[in-house]
């Protein structure tokens, strides 16, 4: 395993995080003004 952050980005508007990956909906990602 490495430190770098996983995200998975789509359309799906309910959060399917897990395992350390992050699930982000494509909208709220783009328009963000910080990335966690």
């Amino acid at each position: 395993r490495d430190n770098f952050p996983k995200y998975v980005v789509s359309l799906d508007e309910f959060d399917m995080s897990r395992n350390g990956i992050k699930h982000r909906n494509i909208r709220d990602f783009l328009l963000a003004e910080e990335w966690n």
